[in-house]
């Protein structure tokens, strides 16, 4: 199963959990995995999840802002896919890599990077 299964599956998630109005708060690489029997990827670990606007459960030594809100979680995908990108030693160019950067500056939606080429 390729990587960009697995981006488009954590994109389709993030975008379902902020349509019914709820965030994740917890998007980074521990809490995607591959389920082989189910030939899928899956976006896990939602003990952080919130309802948007409502007061946020905080871990520990976090620094995240009070409230729940859909920007966090498109900050941390667009961290991830930064994150990514240094793995695979795509130059900043790529636009894989400036997606990432656009996402974390809150100038790209979850939504609309599923139409992105490098994820078809």
């Amino acid at each position: 199963m390729c990587s960009c299964c697995c981006f488009q599956t954590c994109c389709r998630c993030g975008f379902a959990l902020h349509a019914l109005g709820w965030t994740h708060n917890d998007i980074r690489r521990p809490n995607i995995t591959y389920i082989p029997a189910e030939n899928k990827w899956v976006l896990i670990d939602c003990e952080y999840a919130g309802k948007i606007g409502q007061q946020r459960l905080r871990k520990e030594k976090d620094h995240q802002p009070e409230v729940n809100t859909t920007d966090y979680d498109t900050g941390k995908f667009g961290r991830l896919l930064h994150d990514v990108c240094r793995v695979l030693s795509l130059p900043e160019t790529h636009s894989m890599y400036t997606d990432g950067q656009r996402l974390q500056a809150g100038q790209l939606a979850l939504q609309d990077l599923l139409d992105q080429a490098w994820l078809q």
